[in-house]
């Protein structure tokens, strides 16, 4: 027993087993859950199901049915979905942000199904911390774009105004030039 144990230990950390295969899956910072095409799982990692948990309050045992709940899920459980569609994205209470794609195998004829949760916490944050700068920036557009017309106006009011000025001169020039050949005509004459 000892020669089969010592002989067990040794070629362990050099084969692939389907303990090595399980443990490698579970480490994975990624859910992942391989499914028949009923729902039937498989293969699921520990962070599927703690996700699922999170997300529904209750272990899966079908992942079909998970992904039906994963699509009218709103709001329960502290969640808030973030984004619909064919790969949703939920915020969960600790702050984390998960897509969930399906995804349809076949592997030597046979058809399955893989549901994976990958964590899209810093795209998440980036894309909001993008959202708001542009808005910021749209922002100062809009005020540009005001200020903008407003120096056309100004501009267009200052040569008004200096075509005003030239105009009263110009007449203030003939007034004096007229008055002088009167009073010229009148005391010269």
């Amino acid at each position: 027993g000892a020669w089969g144990l010592w002989r067990e230990k040794r070629t362990a950390p050099t084969r692939i087993t389907p303990d090595s295969i399980r443990e490698a899956l579970d480490n994975l910072p990624s859910g992942l859950c391989f499914s028949d095409l009923s729902g039937m799982p498989l293969l699921t990692n520990r962070q599927m199901y703690r996700l699922a948990a999170d997300l529904t309050g209750h272990l899966f045992v079908n992942a079909q049915e998970l992904w039906r709940e994963l699509a009218a899920l709103d709001g329960q459980s502290g969640a808030v979905r973030v984004q619909s569609g064919p790969s949703p994205v939920f915020r969960l209470p600790d702050g984390g942000v998960w897509r969930f794609i399906k995804t349809e195998l076949t592997l030597d004829g046979e058809r399955y199904i893989q549901t994976t949760a990958a964590d899209v916490t810093k795209l998440y944050t980036l894309s909001e911390e993008l959202r708001q700068s542009n808005a910021a920036l749209d922002a100062q557009h809009k005020r540009l774009k005001s200020l903008l017309r407003e120096i056309v106006t100004i501009k267009r009011e200052e040569e008004i105004l200096a075509s005003k000025a030239n105009i009263h001169d110009e007449l203030g020039r003939c007034v004096l030039a007229g008055r002088r050949a009167l009073a010229q005509e009148h005391g010269g004459g």
